[in-house]
């Protein structure tokens, strides 16, 4: 579906396991795609089910937006930004139960103990 807001196929929410994901991670572009699109979509009775799941999945789940320009949203959203944003990103992890799907966040290495990226964008940071 070319929509502007990505491609969902019938299986994303399970595939993903965005079903099960503790909290997300959205840099601001990211965000405000998914903002413009998902909450509307989740009561939309004309779109399929699987995108209207996905709709309550993305409002109802904690979600964390990196960014520099914003300093607030909704939908479940705590905003980072700043000199401290990769601490705070760490912190997050460290006190997060569970699986954090990060998108559209830079890819950085941080100073975890283990000598991963404490996040990944694009991929599925799980606490360790």
């Amino acid at each position: 579906m070319a929509n502007g807001f990505g491609s969902v196929g019938s299986s994303t929410a399970s595939s993903i396991g965005a079903r099960n994901l503790a909290a997300m991670v959205q840099g601001r572009v990211v965000y405000e795609i998914m903002e413009s699109s998902w909450p509307n979509i989740a009561n939309d009775k004309s779109m399929p089910d699987y995108m209207q799941e996905y709709g309550r999945i993305w409002v109802d789940t904690p979600k964390v937006l990196v960014s520099r320009t914003r300093a607030e949203a909704g939908y479940n959203t705590r905003v980072v930004g700043g000199e401290d944003a990769m601490d705070q990103l760490a912190a997050l992890r460290a006190g997060t139960d569970g699986d954090i799907g990060v998108g559209g966040a830079p890819r950085q290495r941080t100073g975890s103990s283990d000598g991963e990226p404490s996040l990944r964008a694009g991929s599925f940071a799980c606490r360790r």
